[in-house]
């Protein structure tokens, strides 16, 4: 389960921050930063994009590959402090505003999701 865990939290950090990149540099001045989820699924995109490329010219087995893929989203995070204010408070925003009880839900389905993953088929 704590390699689920983990691995749940790294594509997340992963594709998170490949879509603020990408909404970085297309977006302008005076639009909205977007949403969470908006920022994951353009991150995915970026990713599916990258991978694609990638694999036309080595195998995608490699570790050097998860390098590839994390050391410029944690670069950006570095640089641009701006930018990490705005994604705390994108990701505070999406909890915050919950009620206790939806926030005991989704914490007993993230659990029962953690503990199916562990069944053999």
């Amino acid at each position: 389960m704590l390699v689920t865990l983990l691995a749940w939290l790294y594509i997340s950090f992963v594709s998170f921050s490949w879509g603020t990149i990408l909404i970085y540099f297309v977006k302008s001045e005076t639009e909205a930063p977007g949403h969470f989820t908006t920022r994951c699924l353009a991150g995915l995109a970026v990713i599916g994009v990258l991978l694609g490329w990638l694999s036309l010219f080595t195998a995608l087995g490699h570790p050097m590959i998860q390098l590839v893929l994390f050391i410029p989203p944690l670069i950006f995070w570095i640089v641009l402090s701006g930018q990490r204010r705005t994604a705390a408070a994108q990701v505070a925003a999406l909890f915050g505003g919950m009620k206790w009880y939806a926030v005991v839900l989704m914490s007993l389905t993230l659990v029962l999701i953690l503990v199916m993953s562990t069944w053999y088929i």
